[in-house]
């Protein structure tokens, strides 16, 4: 054990709290995710055509609210000194009043003002901001020997935590020296991370020879409390003295459901209705509260794929029709990275990006749910593309001219027609806008239609224990299957 004391001040009550520029950037999931895409590549060594072992480590910096240079202001500004006996005794400090000259804890604008530091830190060491993410930063650089400058490191800044990603061509001291650093993290076999409440675990896999790299959050998945409801009150609706009990529980969920498990984001979608909650809604999350605790070790894990220019983006659209809150349709989208012969052999995928929501209307037909789907979803797939792009061709992503190859995947057969017409027929007209959206990035070739039990994003769009242990299953080894063959699915096991 060891003391440690921080002098706060109560930053509610800065008299500029109202005019400070307080806006501030963190990295978003995709970009993390990209992060962990290159080191699962790099690790196995296909990323960028190279034979590069990279690495992977975390570090935090030091005081990091304390540096940098706090926004200008009209009028100074002073501190009392804190009221509390320790500090009394010790004289900590003796004056009255003191002056705030530079960076104090709890100024509403110590976060922008840090940012702002990293960047520039960062920027004049040689690393590029991410056109889509300025949070992410990309060093390009020729290692000894070679005369063209390539990727050789990305990283990923969340306030004070650094995630890092790097050829072990490059000298790490190059960014390490930018900085005064709480501790630092290198992930491998034997030792894993910690990044923004997750584990990120290295292992090798000798069945496949090759490393996969699984996140998970064991830890709070275990802390999350369920319950049981009695029987014969499922379909009254909620009292009011256990509405907080939904929410809470709901809360927990969506955290763990946006960062790890897909598997039970419908269910937080669907369930959460607030004060129209039944209590078959609280049990449905009861249920998803249990499955995470009996799988709590499982998460993403990302297999070999290699990521380069011939890199496919592989996006899965679903949809149930009418069955979410005031009859709108749940939408469900994975997007995956996976190789250029995916259309031809089943092939494995990294999971990068999903999404499971409602429709932002509601939807006269089957058909046109499924096209809204397709479009937020090929939306989302299309933004992984650029930003993926930008990174491997060292491009602005609006100044790129060709980007990855990009395949949309759907087990509505209509909407697969539809898609491959030159002038699709509804009778919904709003549907064909989604559909001509649809067409701008995917065509008859680049559109694949598959049966239901290959539309892995089935268990996004409705309540299934059944489609969680089936999805969940399929996330220990993501496998797309496009075309037909020889071997039967097992029965439920989503593989």
């Amino acid at each position: 054990m060891r003391a440690k004391a921080r002098v706060v001040i109560i930053g509610r009550l800065d008299p500029d709290i109202y005019t400070l520029n307080r806006q501030c950037s963190t990295p978003s999931r995709q970009a993390e995710y990209t992060v962990v895409a290159f080191f699962a590549a790099g690790a196995n060594r296909v990323l960028l055509n190279t034979q590069d072992r990279w690495l992977l480590w975390s570090g935090d910096v030091k005081t990091a609210f304390l540096q940098g240079k706090p926004e200008k202001r009209d009028m100074p500004i002073f501190m009392k000194p804190p009221p509390d006996q320790i500090s009394k005794l010790a004289n900590t400090f003796p004056a009255k009043l003191y002056l705030v000259e530079g960076n104090v804890y709890g100024i509403a604008s110590a976060p922008r003002t840090w940012s702002l530091e990293v960047i520039r830190r960062l920027l004049q060491a040689g690393y590029r901001q991410h056109s889509l993410d300025e949070m992410l930063f990309c060093f390009y650089g020729a290692p000894d020997g070679e005369d063209q400058p390539r990727l050789l490191s990305l990283c990923l800044v969340y306030v004070d935590d650094f995630l890092v990603v790097h050829s072990e061509k490059y000298d790490r001291e190059h960014l390490t020296c930018l900085f005064a650093w709480g501790s630092q993290t290198e992930c491998t076999v034997d030792n894993p991370i910690e990044f923004k409440g997750k584990t990120i675990s290295l292992r090798y896999d000798s069945a496949c020879n090759e490393y996969k790299v699984s996140l998970t959050q064991k830890t709070f998945i275990d802390a999350i409390e369920g319950g049981i409801v009695k029987r014969g009150n499922k379909g009254q609706q909620i009292d009011p003295k256990d509405i907080s009990e939904v929410r809470s529980v709901t809360g927990s969920l969506q955290w763990v459901a946006g960062q790890t498990r897909p598997d039970v984001a419908a269910t937080v979608s669907l369930a959460s209705r607030g004060g129209k909650s039944t209590y078959e809604d609280l049990a449905n999350l009861y249920e998803a509260v249990a499955h995470l605790k009996r799988t709590s070790s499982e998460g993403i894990v990302f297999p070999k794929v290699p990521i380069n220019e011939a890199t496919c983006i592989a996006v899965y659209s679903d949809s149930s029709w009418a069955n979410a809150k005031d009859y709108t349709s749940q939408h469900g989208a994975l997007v995956l990275l996976t190789n250029q012969n995916v259309t031809q052999v089943p092939s494995s995928g990294i999971l990068i990006d999903w999404k499971s929501g409602r429709s932002g209307r509601v939807c006269r037909s089957t058909l046109a749910a499924e096209a809204s789907a397709a479009d937020m979803s090929v939306d989302r797939a299309t933004f992984i593309n650029f930003m993926i792009s930008e990174i491997i061709q060292n491009c602005r992503s609006f100044e790129i001219d060709k980007a990855l190859h990009m395949i949309h995947i759907t087990d509505c057969k209509s909407l697969y027609d539809c898609i491959c017409s030159p002038s699709p027929n509804t009778t919904e007209k709003r549907t064909i806008i989604d559909i001509k959206s649809l067409q701008q990035f995917v065509n008859r070739e680049t559109e694949h239609w598959v049966p239901t039990q290959y539309m892995y994003a089935d268990c996004l769009t409705k309540i299934s224990k059944q489609l969680m242990t089936t999805f969940q299953s399929w996330l220990k080894n993501p496998t797309l299957v496009l075309r037909e063959t020889t071997h039967k699915p097992k029965k439920n096991l989503g593989v």
